[in-house]
């Protein structure tokens, strides 16, 4: 099922508290020769949205070429979303915790690669990005970092 947080400060959220005072946004910047996934709009990712896109970029990449190359996930999913059953009646206390999803902020840096060929491996990267676009819910684009 993916990652989940281990110290939460509540079990359940109320969805008001996913405005955008409580959404970080200090990650929107790549690192140095790499190449960034990044979004385009606000939205919400899920955590088997995250997990299918780092499945589909690491198939991309080809098994030979993991050693050389480092992909970093910038987003981890923190808030618990819940549902009531199909068919039950109103009241009767808040749902289970069906998944987990993280708030995205317009911009923010959601993957990064990289690797000690950059140049070699630039258009490796960018056909991986390609395919994982499809699986995330927000538009996203590719952001170039080379100094």
């Amino acid at each position: 099922m993916g990652k989940v947080p281990q110290n939460l400060k509540f079990k359940k959220y109320f969805k008001a508290s996913l405005s955008k005072k409580n959404i970080y946004s200090w990650k929107l910047s790549c690192l140095r020769n790499s190449v960034g996934l990044q979004s385009f709009e606000s939205g919400k990712l899920d955590s088997k949205q995250i997990e299918a896109c780092r499945v589909s970029i690491r198939r991309k990449l080809g098994k030979k070429k993991k050693k050389f190359i480092n992909l970093w996930i910038k987003v981890f999913p923190y808030f618990s979303f819940t549902r009531k059953p199909v068919g039950m009646r109103m009241g009767k206390g808040k749902g289970v915790r069906e998944g987990w999803i993280v708030p995205i902020v317009n911009g923010h840096l959601l993957y990064e690669l990289k690797s000690k060929r950059y140049k070699k491996a630039i258009f490796k990267f960018f056909k991986a990005f390609c395919g994982s676009w499809k699986k995330l819910s927000v538009k996203t684009g590719i952001l170039f970092n080379i100094y």
